[in-house]
């Protein structure tokens, strides 16, 4: 899970995390490698928008293409 970078303490009292969960500690850990905090902040909003609707509360095991297709096709 660490180098996934997931946090194992995080998931393992939750169980299975959200694509949400993990879209939120993917961002936090990268924060300091974007090119500015507007990036970063664009790159968040840009899941917020158009991801999350669809697909945030599925438990990240669960995702595969079809819904990652499904997420991007408007």
């Amino acid at each position: 899970m660490a180098q996934q970078g997931l946090n194992p303490r995080f998931n393992a009292r939750r169980g299975i995390p959200t694509f949400e969960e993990v879209a939120q500690q993917v961002h936090l850990a990268h924060m300091p490698t974007w090119k500015s905090a507007k990036h970063g902040q664009q790159w968040i909003n840009t899941l917020r928008d158009y991801a999350f609707p669809k697909i945030g509360r599925m438990p990240i095991e669960s995702i595969n293409q079809p819904e990652v297709s499904m997420s991007t096709a408007e």
